[in-house]
């Protein structure tokens, strides 16, 4: 690597991580979806060493009332009498135990290194994974561009200022680190297309495969279209003149290796719960168990999560209006508990630049789009986010929220910038990524001063 993508890239994550942690100061504790909830299982990894079980301490099914205040749980049911006595609006709650539990003994055992945690100590983690993301993101394009250095700037800086990532990058979660495996696979897989295979493209390839099934599960839909992409890349390699021995050498590495980062947290919960390597069985059977146990009245049958009987599930209308406007606003930019909107000018502007400039670039392509790594998840991988979305809200919660599809981000980028660099003017081409760069750092800007704190 030349000695100016090094400063580039130096520059870029040192951005990322100022802005992150300047959004943070704008985002009040617990102001963001279950920030309390995640940032207790991250405090329990730096305090104890190790992630806690079901049933220790909080870590239960409970009930959050207003404020998104804690009221009761499995293991304290004292604020129950209150409800009896005073019933307002609550809503069940499940510990953030079972799936994925990576991103929280990473963030745990970061906290613990650097003194113990803090929620802006969890935080500054957090942005690291949007930062590393971002950096992935600069490192596949710069390997597949070699000529083209600003385009993979571009790429990986607006992956980190896409306002929602950004957001999310700077509360504590376990989306960030979605993210972060959406960017390291889309990389992983443009970087192979780069050359033959080798040990470092296998090791790339297998660590992202990994961090995607160690990550959040809404990042599952991606997999259909790794499947896809691998079956193609398999068939032009056994058509050259690739060695067949060092091919398969290289596969069996990868999968050894996604083993190694994935294998170990389903193998904890088999363990823990019963066999069941995702913990839902167990999690099912334990927020029955809880609900069951409650008087009667205080849990409303709407609001209880995983046991909605089919009549009051969402309908096909219920997805036409509201929840398709909310989920597309909040892909782009939604604050707060997503309740806080930022001014719509903002929000249009912004999802009308990226869907144009990303359809344009698949017209620029010709078709070939489809048969790149970027292009392949990007547009297919929206639609199958969006469809895992839908199906989360009519069987589990109704959550209408844009942070399910931002696994698609990274490959949204590389393929916009991808297409903005192959247009035959080289100096229209910088003009035209300076001023998709300008546009998002503007917005970034903007919003962070006029929407939060």
């Amino acid at each position: 690597m030349r000695k100016r993508d090094v400063m580039l890239g130096v520059f870029l994550f040192i951005a990322i991580m100022a802005n992150g942690v300047w959004w943070g100061r704008g985002i009040p504790f617990n102001e963001a979806p279950d920030e309390a909830e995640h940032y207790m299982l991250v405090q329990s990894v730096a305090e104890h060493g190790r992630l806690p079980r079901y049933g220790d301490g909080p870590f239960v099914v409970s009930i959050m009332g207003r404020g998104h205040q804690r009221l009761a749980d499995a293991n304290d049911r004292r604020g129950l009498n209150r409800l009896v006595m005073v019933p307002e609006p609550v809503e069940l709650r499940i510990p953030y135990i079972f799936v994925p539990q990576l991103p929280y003994a990473l963030n745990g055992w970061i906290c613990r290194l650097l003194g113990g945690a803090s929620p802006a100590m969890a935080r500054f983690a957090n942005t690291l994974w949007v930062a590393l993301a971002a950096l992935l993101v600069f490192s596949a394009a710069r390997a597949a561009w070699p000529a083209r250095p600003f385009a993979a700037f571009v790429a990986g800086m607006c992956v980190a200022l896409w306002p929602q990532i950004t957001f999310v990058g700077a509360y504590v979660n376990d989306d960030a680190f979605a993210i972060l495996a959406a960017a390291a696979l889309v990389s992983a897989c443009l970087w192979c297309q780069t050359g033959a295979p080798s040990r470092g493209r296998a090791l790339a390839l297998g660590g992202a495969t990994g961090l995607l099934f160690a990550s959040k599960p809404y990042v599952l839909a991606l997999v259909p279209l790794a499947a896809l992409w691998f079956w193609r890349w398999a068939r032009r390699q056994r058509a050259g003149a690739v060695n067949r021995p060092a091919l398969r050498r290289h596969l069996l590495v990868a999968a050894a290796v996604a083993f190694l980062v994935c294998g170990p947290w389903l193998i904890r919960n088999a363990v823990l719960y019963g066999g069941d390597p995702s913990g839902q069985s167990f999690m099912r059977a334990r927020v029955r168990e809880f609900v069951q146990s409650l008087p009667p009245g205080i849990l409303a049958p709407h609001k209880t999560l995983f046991m909605k009987p089919a009549g009051r599930r969402p309908t096909a209308a219920d997805f036409t209006g509201r929840w398709l406007d909310e989920s597309i606003t909040s892909f782009w930019a939604r604050f707060g508990w997503m309740n806080v909107r930022p001014p719509q000018p903002y929000v249009a502007s912004g999802l009308w630049l990226a869907g144009l400039t990303l359809l344009a670039s698949y017209a620029l392509s010709r078709g070939r789009a489809f048969t790149t790594a970027p292009g392949l998840f990007a547009l297919p991988g929206f639609a199958l986010l969006l469809l895992a979305s839908m199906w989360n809200s009519y069987a589990m919660d109704f959550q209408p929220q844009g942070r399910y599809l931002l696994a698609c981000v990274p490959a949204a980028l590389l393929q916009i910038t991808g297409g903005i660099a192959t247009l035959r003017s080289t100096a229209i081409a910088r003009v035209f990524l300076g001023a998709l760069l300008a546009f998002f750092v503007a917005q970034n800007v903007l919003l962070r001063t006029s929407t939060l704190r």
